[in-house]
């Protein structure tokens, strides 16, 4: 099945928000989402999909409507007919990042060093902290990005650019973790879905970016509430 990016997307991301947080938005197109919903009831694996699909979104929102404003073609993905979700192995579930537990309290934390500020939620600071790298397989260090949210430690971010930088990325997280859930299968983007951690692997075509994210659930839940 083929989905334009931004529509799924969009329309996703009203679903997601009337399934987790029961606030109503007013939907444009409500024929489109009720042919989303259908599609994912029909199709072999729906539910599996879906939840990946809700996921994604929480990660790819800023994405979404940057492509809505841009001149540029949005790219068009393949839904995985195949897919399953991805847990973590028995005990390989992090629970933090780079011994930074959780929520720690940036304020007990040192050598923290301020990078930029991510307006969603009333505000996510972003810090490095001295001496924190990420090894990818071919032997590079990127730097490791730590975001909390209300002084508390919520996500972990490690950023490449270019395709040789991203599959040394990749081939690092696979040998940690094992291969995550593949959503599309034209697109470079994994899951992995534990109890309390969402981690996300994706791949930009366009700006080659990649990204590799590792955030709480039991916080996300919490920025929601606010």
């Amino acid at each position: 099945m083929i989905y334009p990016y931004f529509g799924v997307f969009c329309t996703i991301c009203f679903d997601l928000t009337e399934i987790l947080f029961g606030i109503l938005f007013e939907v444009q197109d409500q024929r489109n989402l009720f042919w989303v919903k259908q599609i994912y009831s029909k199709q072999k694996g729906g539910y599996v999909m879906k939840k990946l699909m809700v996921i994604l979104c929480a990660f790819s929102l800023a994405a979404v409507f940057g492509c809505a404003t841009s001149k540029s073609e949005c790219p068009t993905y393949v839904t995985n007919p195949n897919c399953k979700l991805v847990s973590f192995k028995a005990g390989a579930e992090p629970e933090g990042y780079n011994g930074i537990i959780w929520e720690t309290k940036l304020s007990t934390l040192e050598r923290m060093k301020h990078t930029r500020t991510d307006p969603h939620h009333g505000g996510i600071e972003f810090y490095v902290r001295e001496g924190d790298t990420f090894k990818l397989e071919n032997g590079k260090h990127k730097a490791v990005q730590y975001g909390f949210w209300k002084e508390k430690f919520y996500v972990a971010v490690v950023t490449t650019k270019g395709p040789e930088e991203f599959n040394a990325l990749k081939d690092a997280v696979f040998k940690k973790f094992g291969e995550g859930a593949k959503p599309f299968t034209n697109r470079e983007e994994y899951l992995w879905v534990g109890k309390n951690v969402i981690m996300s692997l994706k791949y930009d075509e366009n700006s080659k970016f990649g990204d590799y994210y590792v955030r709480s659930e039991s916080m996300a839940k919490k920025m929601a509430q606010n």
